[in-house]
């Protein structure tokens, strides 16, 4: 006979396997089921090594292929503290050499002590990162922290003289009499502490510094996930950078490697890769060097009259090209963050200002191209005071009965208020929309404003008056430029064009980006265009509002704006102005035209064609003789027998 005691054990006996049979069967049901993608994906990681392969970044070119942005592969250097034990002093004097950055007037003969008090400094901070740590999960547990990034961008030369250092590293320690388990720690510690992030990253590089900057604009980092990891990656963030970001990025790849062995060697027979695509090159329309001449002859014009902001535009008009385009405040796009909000605007896109005298081209092509007038039709310019609506419309001089074309060589207000009255509001409205007001030019820059132009339901009796000197709506730099090269062209508006192709790195043509020197309509007749053309060649003359826009070489034709800025209360303001001068060369068969645009100019004068004129004189005698244009004048003279330059 059992004794109770027995059956008591006995049955505990049974409930301890009972539990222990449902144990293995929840542990063997949560591996199989609940935890089982969790473990594949830690199994596959246990006998593979994955690295993803950074796509290179596409180029930036000028038309003539010269490169303006190229990017560089850099690393992002990074630590494991585990594996660095109480050495994080002799690691520290050993890399930091390398991940200090220099002061950039650093001079070793005369700043030897400060850079190596700065030296120091900087080798204590990267020992204190060194040290192990705690971090806290997502799930609240508290663990070693196994990754600290001790630098980003870091060059590949860089890399591996860090890699050799650590390969180097002379520790305090008779590493022959350690044992084994120890000797194992020094070389993880040398070939394992200090690493880079799987993915390499990329350093955009402008290797002509400002040039173009407002253009090509500038890449700022995106996060982004790779293999279940936030890492970082570059991306436009204005400009070309910014609307050719996809093109530009190209597609990742991986390179895929087995293990195998106790200590994870891997077994390259079995590697196998998927390559990277790199990234498109994006040529534009843009010439480095006529871009290298209109900057430096702005920030001329600049250093004279200091204005708030100015901007260049120089397109060919038969093609809508955009040989250049510069604004000022300009900024360094490899360093952005080191400039202003303000000083990354393109002003030429961006920024939409009252024209002033320039719409005055508009408002006259537009009556020629109706009938409505002709351009020896004479007015009587009231000698300089004309009362309309209850409002006194003023010239800057006093001129009696005029004719169209002295109206605008003259540049009066009281005649072009005159044209636009025998016109009607609305054929000028139709007109003006016509020349691209109120539209954006489709131009591939980010920021790009379309003006103001409002209905001519909603004018005034003032109204007509005022729009026809430029008054009570507004345009960009660019679409006053377009406007102008519609009359330069032969009636033509043509769509700005700024990329001209997108080649795969092997230099096939991938695609021509729409608009490409696309004809948007038909704005006037060309005998229209000739005659507007004949009429403006002589506002840049002795008799015109522009002599200091004569060229050396070349009869141009322009027109220039002087308009009062509208003041923050109402009204305008007293002693501010926007100047502006717009022309074409040669008049005759214009090859390039050139806008100049000054906000608030503060010293030297406000006139347009004091201001912008000898801008644009400067653009236009270089970039004639650059681009090889037949002169057709000495110094405003014209010549006889024109002789031909030799094109570069």
């Amino acid at each position: 006979m059992i004794p109770g005691v027995s059956y008591v054990r006995l049955g505990w006996m049974t409930v301890a396997l009972l539990l222990g049979f449902v144990s293995i069967g929840y542990r063997l049901l949560d591996l199989q089921s609940f935890r089982h993608n969790d473990l594949r994906e830690q199994a596959r990681r246990n006998v593979s090594y994955s690295k993803l392969i950074e796509p290179r970044r596409g180029q930036i070119k000028d038309v003539k292929g010269k490169v303006l942005v190229v990017s560089r592969f850099v690393k992002t250097v990074c630590a494991d503290p585990t594996l660095i034990g109480n050495f994080q002093d002799e690691v520290a004097k050993a890399i930091a050499p390398l991940l200090m950055d220099p002061p950039s007037d650093y001079n070793p003969s005369v700043a030897e002590e400060r850079y190596a008090s700065d030296l120091l400094a900087f080798q204590e901070k990267l020992s204190e990162k060194l040290r192990v740590s705690l971090r806290e999960t997502t799930d609240g547990r508290l663990i070693q922290n196994r990754y600290v990034v001790l630098k980003r961008k870091v060059s590949i030369e860089t890399w591996d003289k860090i890699n050799l250092a650590m390969t180097n590293l002379s520790l305090a320690v008779d590493e022959d009499k350690l044992p084994s388990k120890q000797k194992s720690f020094l070389r993880n510690l040398r070939s394992k502490a200090i690493f880079t992030e799987r993915k390499d990253d990329q350093l955009r590089y402008y290797p002509n510094g400002k040039l173009a900057g407002h253009v090509l604009g500038y890449v700022g980092a995106s996060e982004n996930e790779y293999w279940g990891k936030d890492a970082l990656s570059i991306a436009g963030q204005s400009g070309i950078e910014k609307v050719f970001n996809d093109y530009l990025t190209g597609v990742s790849g991986s390179r895929n490697t087995e293990k195998y062995g106790s200590k994870g060697e891997r077994f390259n027979a079995r590697s196998y890769d998927n390559p990277a695509e790199s990234g498109l090159n994006v040529f534009l329309t843009i010439d480095s060097r006529i871009q290298g001449i209109a900057e430096r002859a702005l920030l001329r014009g600049v250093e004279r009259h200091n204005p708030d902001r100015a901007c260049v535009i120089v397109t060919r008009p038969e093609t809508g090209d955009i040989l250049a385009m510069a604004s000022y405040p300009d900024y360094d796009p490899s360093s952005p963050g080191d400039f202003s909000i303000e000083a990354r605007r393109n002003m030429a896109v961006s920024d939409a200002f009252e024209p002033g005298s320039t719409f005055k081209v508009l408002v006259a092509a537009a009556a020629l191209n109706e009938n409505i007038v002709s351009m020896n039709e004479v007015f009587d310019c009231e000698n300089g005071s004309f009362r309309f609506a209850g409002k006194t419309l003023n010239d800057t001089s006093s001129h009696g009965m005029m004719s169209v074309k002295d109206i605008l060589i003259k540049s009066s207000n009281i005649g072009s208020a005159k044209i636009a009255l025998k016109m009607g509001k609305n054929t000028l409205y139709d007109y003006l929309l016509k020349f691209g007001l109120r539209q954006s030019t489709g131009v591939h820059l980010t920021g790009e404003s379309r003006g103001i132009l409002y209905p001519s339901s909603q004018w005034s009796d003032l109204s007509l008056t005022r729009i026809a000197m430029g008054h009570e709506v507004s345009a960009t730099p660019l679409q006053m430029t377009m406007a102008m090269g519609a009359i330069a062209n032969g009636g033509w508006l043509m769509a700005p064009k700024l990329v001209d192709r997108l080649e795969d790195e092997t230099g096939n043509v991938i695609s021509r980006p729409k608009p490409e020197g696309k004809k948007i309509r038909r704005v006037v007749q060309p005998s229209v265009a000739r005659a507007m053309a004949s009429a403006l060649s002589e506002v840049v003359s002795s008799r015109g509002t522009a002599p200091r826009a004569i060229l050396d070489q070349f009869q141009a034709a322009g027109k220039t704006g002087t308009a009062q800025k509208p003041s923050k209360t109402g009204g305008y303001a007293k002693g501010q102005y926007f100047s502006s001068f717009i022309g074409f060369f040669p008049s005759d068969e214009p090859g390039v035209c050139i806008g100049v645009f000054m906000d608030r100019p503060k010293k030297g004068g406000y006139y347009g064609g004091t201001v912008s004129g000898p801008v644009f004189k400067e653009i236009a005698d270089e970039t004639g003789v650059y681009l090889g244009i037949t002169p057709d004048t000495i110094q405003g003279e014209p010549i006889k027998k024109a002789f031909v330059l030799k094109r570069e």
